[in-house]
């Protein structure tokens, strides 16, 4: 069980950070001694109330020096671009990164995209729609993670997340 003041992921909504656990206060439930997580997102705004045994996903955020590993090993990782042009199949092999939670998987993906778009800006065509919705929301959830493991702002580590990438020769990364 998580506790009060940890910062965890919950799903695809990003970083949260747990506010209260105990039966909900305010809110219609039928079992009024069932215990919730209260997670207020660190970005964005609202207030999330899910079931401690309601199987969501959620895992503690990475530790600093993963996040600092991470940050160092971006150089390294090699660009997976996905040339299907079906919108549909496009996604789902998108989505998949999402599934595995991991900020690798994210940092990956982020990585293919660009490089994606860079070979289509270079043919004097605009990156897709669905190319640039994943990107974003990717580089959101891989920053605001990263900002929260390593203490600083979510701008500062997008701005080094974008440093390193474009030092990265499209498509020819070593592993």
């Amino acid at each position: 069980m998580f506790q009060i003041g940890e910062y965890v992921v919950y799903e695809n909504t990003g970083v949260c950070r747990v506010e209260k656990v105990g039966p909900p206060v305010g809110i219609p439930v039928s079992d009024k001694e069932r215990l919730y997580y209260e997670l207020s997102p660190v970005r964005g705004t609202g207030t999330i109330f899910i079931p401690v045994d309601a199987g969501a996903f959620m895992r503690p955020i990475i530790t600093r020096e993963e996040g600092l590993a991470l940050l160092a090993k971006l150089p390294q990782l090699r660009a997976e671009p996905c040339a299907d042009r079906d919108q549909r199949t496009l996604a789902e092999h998108y989505h998949s990164f999402f599934e595995s939670h991991d900020c690798e998987d994210l940092a990956r993906l982020i990585y293919s995209i660009r490089s994606k778009s860079e070979e289509t800006l270079s043919q004097g065509k605009k990156p897709g729609k669905v190319d640039l919705q994943y990107q974003k929301r990717a580089e959101e959830l891989l920053c605001e993670e990263l900002a929260t493991a390593l203490g600083t702002t979510f701008e500062e580590i997008e701005t080094a997340i974008q440093d390193e990438f474009e030092g990265v020769p499209s498509g020819d990364a070593a592993q």
